[in-house]
């Protein structure tokens, strides 16, 4: 086990979900691991670098992002005419026909509020890695749960 000072967590009381024996899990440090002192069932776990799975998940999100925006989404044809379609084309063509609110909500939800919510929450997985936090890494975080409910795509 790990000393105190070295420990991620800290001790709980857990109920293991195989045999549901309760008892005491220590304090863990990092990539170790509490198994059930019955069953062997593992209770907790830990990692070294916790964050780095997400933020590999986050930049690839952006980059699919990047992909969905660049990438024609439809093409129709029929008797030799051909109409291609992408992403871009939905809000634009509510906008030409005067539903301008409307193409403007569908064109924020489609696109701004899912970039600025990735490009924030990999500003904030970033900063929490480096040995001094970035400035305004609270309020990047907050920013991007705001953005959570309007980012549709």
């Amino acid at each position: 086990m790990a000393t105190l000072s070295a420990s991620v967590t800290t001790a709980q009381l857990r109920e293991c979900p195989g045999c549901g024996l309760f008892q005491e899990v220590p304090a863990l440090g990092a990539d170790m691991h509490a198994g059930c002192s019955r069953c062997g069932t593992v209770l907790r776990r830990t990692r070294a670098h916790p964050l780095s799975h997400t933020l590999a998940l986050t930049i690839g999100a952006l980059v699919l992002f990047v992909v969905l925006w660049t990438a024609m989404l439809m093409c129709v044809s029929s008797s030799g005419i051909v109409h291609e379609s992408d992403l871009l084309d939905g809000p634009l063509e509510l906008i030409k026909r005067g539903l301008w609110p409307v193409g403007l909500v569908v064109g924020f939800t489609t696109a701004f509020a899912p970039l600025s919510k990735l490009l924030a929450m990999v500003y904030v997985l970033v900063g929490l890695q480096m040995a001094r936090p970035l400035p305004l890494i609270g309020k990047a975080y907050l920013f991007a749960r705001k953005m959570t409910i309007w980012a549709m795509l």
